[in-house]
C-alpha cells in the first residue's frame, strides 16, 4: 500500500530515546532532524519513512552493511571456528542442579549429557537422515531437494546459545526434524517453551520419540528437585499451505536450517520472520533473511560453523 504523503511531505518520524540532537536528514534538500537511520549501513539518516523510501534507489548503490558492534554481539566472521567456551556455561546447573559439583571436573559436560540421551539409534542424526531419505522416496517424483536433511551439531548449538543468551523465552525451530536441535538449545538454556514444526511425518514421529527420552532423563537428572519444566510442542505441517501463517506465541528465538529450502518455502519463512515482534532473534543456517527498513530485520553477525554434513555459515539476525 502506497503512502498518501509525497516524499516532500515527510511523515511523522518514529520517536526515539535520543540523548543528543539527531543528525540532519540525508534526503536531498531536507535539513530536518533525522532520528531514523538505515538499518543496513547505519550511516544514512532520515526524518521520516517517506524520505527514506524515496532516497533508497540512490542510496542502495552505496549502502554497505556495517559490521556488528562488539557491545551488541560477540560474533565475528572468521574462516575457522573457535573452541567452545565451557567456562561460561555454568547456567546449565540451573536446569540440572545435581550436576553442579561435577561441572568443573567435566569440561565437556553438555556434550556428554546430550550424547547420553540421544547417541543411540533411533535418536542419532544419521538415523533421522535415513528417515528423511525414505520419506522423500515416498513423495511424488521422489521429493524435492527442499526435504534434504542435515543438523546443526549440538556443540555448535551450545556455543550459539551462549553467544545470544536468550533465556527464559520461547524458542522455535522451523524444519525441526528429529527435534535434536531444540533439545540441545534447551539443554544449555532454560527456555520456558519450545516449538518444532516439521513437514515429514516420519521425522515428526522421531521427534516425539526423542521427547520421551528427554522427559525420562530429565526426571532422573533432577531427582527430587523441582526445576522449571520446559514445554515442548512438535507439529507436523506445511507452512506454504497455511494462509496468513503466524507463530503464536511470538518467539524469543527462531532457528531455521534453510540450506535446501526452495524459493517458495524460504519466502514463507521470510514473511513469518517479518511478522514476529521486535526483539526476536533469528538463527539462520546458510540463507540470510532480507534486511532493511521494509523487512524490519537487521543482521548482527555471521560465522562458519561445523554441521553434520560439513561447514556452513550461520547468520544471527534480529527483528527491529
Amino acid at each position: 500500500m502506497k503512502s498518501s504523503q509525497s516524499p516532500s511531505e515527510p511523515a511523522a518520524a518514529i520517536s526515539t530515546c535520543a540523548t543528543r540532537p539527531a543528525p540532519c536528514c540525508d534526503y536531498p534538500g531536507c535539513a530536518s532532524p533525522a532520528p531514523l537511520k538505515c538499518s543496513r549501513c547505519l550511516n544514512n539518516h532520515y526524518c521520516s519513512v517517506a524520505h527514506q523510501a524515496a532516497h533508497w534507489k540512490l542510496h542502495k548503490s552505496h549502502c554497505v552493511p556495517t559490521p556488528p558492534s562488539p557491545q551488541l554481539l560477540q560474533f565475528t566472521a572468521e574462516s575457522t571456528p573457535t573452541s567452545l567456551n565451557y567456562a561460561n556455561l555454568t547456567h546449565f546447573t540451573t536446569a540440572f542442579p545435581t550436576l553442579q559439583s561435577t561441572l568443573s571436573t567435566f569440561p565437556d559436560l553438555l556434550s556428554q549429557s546430550f550424547s547420553a540421551i540421544f547417541a543411540t539409534t533411533p535418536s542419532t542424526w544419521k538415523y533421522a537422515q535415513e528417515l528423511s531419505r525414505e520419506a522423500r522416496g515416498v513423495e511424488k517424483g521422489g521429493g524435492g531437494s527442499a526435504l534434504g536433511y542435515g543438523e546443526i551439531l549440538p556443540e555448535t548449538v551450545f556455543e550459539i546459545m551462549e553467544v545470544i543468551r536468550r533465556e527464559y523465552g520461547v524458542v522455535y525451530d522451523l524444519g525441526s526434524g528429529s527435534g535434536r536441535v531444540l533439545f540441545a538449545s534447551c539443554l544449555s538454556h532454560p527456555f520456558t517453551s519450545a516449538y518444532g514444526l516439521e513437514y515429514l511425518p516420519t521425522l515428526h514421529e522421531n521427534a516425539l520419540h526423542n521427547l520421551n527420552l528427554w522427559r525420562t532423563n530429565e526426571e532422573e537428572a533432577h531427582c527430587n528437585s523441582t526445576p522449571p519444566r520446559i514445554e515442548f510442542v512438535f507439529t507436523c505441517g506445511d507452512i506454504t499451505k497455511i494462509p496468513n501463517f503466524k507463530l503464536t506465541p511470538n518467539p524469543t528465538l527462531l532457528l531455521c536450517h534453510a540450506t535446501l529450502f526452495d524459493k517458495d518455502l524460504f519466502a514463507c519463512v521470510q514473511l513469518t520472520c517479518e511478522n514476529c515482534d521486535p526483539g526476536t532473534t533469528f538463527v539462520m543456517v546458510t540463507k540470510e533473511l532480507r534486511t532493511g527498513y521494509v523487512t524490519g530485520i537487521e543482521t548482527l553477525g555471521c560465522r562458519q560453523y561445523e554441521m553434520s554434513w560439513g561447514w556452513a555459515t550461520i547468520y544471527i539476525q534480529r527483528r527491529v
